[in-house]
């Protein structure tokens, strides 16, 4: 870390992954097991966000361990960067396979998968982008944009679980 306001956007970036992912994992638990259909799309959709929450946070504090080691910043973040590509290729093809799986019921929304998508490229991109290098004076830009993106999905992921188990309640 360059300095300790970056710290402190890594650590903030851990805990908000980790309250996304307990406070729908609560939410679902008092879900109306009615529409089994429904049960199948938000289980996807929670398995998928808690997935990408818990992987945004291990990400926001894999920095710290070069760190405490004294290693040279630049290698610092290319190394977490590998982390982090390995860790998106490991997780990516089990949540594309239960996305195409939930894509069979009516609560099913292409168009919030779509976007899912382009922001997972972005952070991809990110994390390559950071891997080699780039930007050259100050990699961690190109970290903290990946650890952003994959915030942001857990974000939409998180509405979408929410909006889902609170849509029986609205008044009509």
């Amino acid at each position: 870390m360059s300095s300790l306001a970056d710290s402190e956007l890594f650590l903030e970036i851990a805990e908000l992954a980790v309250a996304f992912a307990g406070f729908a994992s609560i939410a679902s638990a008092m879900r109306d097991r009615a529409d089994v259909d429904n049960i199948r799309v938000d289980a996807g959709r929670l398995t998928n966000m808690i997935i990408v929450s818990l992987t945004t946070a291990m990400l926001s504090l894999v920095p710290f361990i070069p760190m405490l080691f004294s290693v040279q910043a630049t290698t610092t973040w290319r190394a977490s960067a590998f982390v982090a590509i390995a860790a998106v290729l490991t997780a990516g093809p089990g949540m594309v396979e239960r996305t195409i799986r939930m894509k069979n019921y009516r609560e099913f929304n292409m168009q919030t998968n779509v976007v899912n998508y382009g922001i997972a490229m972005i952070a991809a991109g990110a994390f390559l982008a950071c891997a080699l290098g780039y930007p050259a004076g100050n990699p961690a830009a190109s970290y903290a944009t990946g650890l952003v993106a994959l915030l942001l999905m857990s974000a939409i992921l998180f509405f979408r679980v929410i909006v889902s188990l609170l849509r029986p309640h609205v008044p009509e």
